[in-house]
């Protein structure tokens, strides 16, 4: 696997200035996104970004290309995070744990984005989830 770095992306939440992503460099400002977004919802794994450098850092300026992946935000109330996470992976999706149990999750355009979506919205509606989604392919 090829080394990743890590890049910044801004986001519109109060008390949050922006997330850090890991990336792939493929060029000399150009990167793949290779982690799920958590809080920004205008990237998704697999985005071919192009970033400027700023105090030593990259910080994302625009989308180059679309990788064609979704990305899912997935808050259990009841159901266990293992759970949802096993199942979201049996279905092909790139999952990620991060703090409280929160889920993101990577939804490609290989995965059937249409029984994920049923899925988990009856989850939502029984109240074993909170469902956020983020970028949207």
């Amino acid at each position: 696997m090829q080394p990743t770095t890590t890049i910044l992306t801004r986001v519109v939440i109060p008390g949050v200035e922006s997330e850090q992503l890991r990336a792939q460099q493929i060029g000399s400002n150009l990167f793949v996104v290779a982690s799920v977004p958590f809080v920004d919802t205008t990237l998704a794994l697999g985005d071919i970004v192009e970033c400027v450098l700023v105090g030593g850092a990259f910080h994302v300026d625009r989308v180059v290309v679309r990788g064609g992946a979704s990305t899912v935000r997935v808050l259990p109330e009841d159901e266990s995070p293992q759970e949802i996470a096993a199942t979201l992976l049996a279905f092909g999706c790139r999952v990620e744990l991060g703090p409280g149990g929160m889920l993101a999750a990577s939804i490609g355009a290989d995965c059937p984005r249409e029984g994920i979506a049923e899925w988990l919205g009856g989850l939502a509606e029984q109240g074993a989830i909170q469902l956020a989604p983020g970028y949207m392919a």
